[in-house]
């Protein structure tokens, strides 16, 4: 085996946020045996998500004082606020760390009843349709400390059972 260049590194973050990087000349015989000793190895470089749950901040009507919720707890509640008008949530959430120049960062809304617009700060992400998946790049958004908001415009026709909305990050690592 020749290691004669390391001007290419080969990295993956794991599962567990440990960070495995290794020069492209010594990538393929070392992964041979990693999963020959470990064979969930290559399992364990799938993104890295972090869920936005927890307290957000909902204003109805933009007259009322801000209302803590939990989400997904607090969904029902949140969905009936928004049939009493325009409802804005609002999540504050610190930049993750070991963000590579090669990863990427994306914001996951899934199933979200509604149709909405979400920002980051100041900065529009656009219009979220209701009751579909959608992956937005934010790498270029994030601050030290960010502000995600979601302003519902419009409730979507609800079925009697809906699924359980999810709002994350996911950190994609440089392949």
């Amino acid at each position: 085996m020749e290691l004669a260049r390391y001007d290419k590194i080969r990295s993956w973050r794991t599962s567990y946020r440990i960070r495995v990087s290794l020069p492209i000349a010594s990538y393929q015989p070392v992964a041979d045996t990693l999963n020959k000793v470990c064979p969930l190895f290559f399992l364990m470089t799938e993104p890295y998500i972090i869920r936005l749950n927890g307290p957000w901040e909902m204003t109805i009507n933009a007259q009322q004082a801000p209302k803590r919720v939990k989400l997904p707890a607090n969904w029902p509640q949140i969905l009936q606020a928004a049939s009493e008008g325009t409802l804005v949530l609002k999540r504050w959430f610190h930049r993750p760390t070991g963000i590579d120049d090669g990863s990427q960062v994306q914001l996951h809304l899934i199933d979200l009843p509604f149709l909405a617009e979400a920002w980051i700060d100041d900065a529009s992400l656009g219009e979220v349709v209701a009751m579909q998946k959608h992956a937005i790049d934010v790498k270029s958004h994030l601050a030290a400390r960010c502000c995600l908001t979601i302003e519902i415009k419009q409730l979507a026709p609800l079925e009697k059972t809906i699924p359980t909305p999810q709002i994350s990050l996911a950190i994609l690592p440089a392949r």
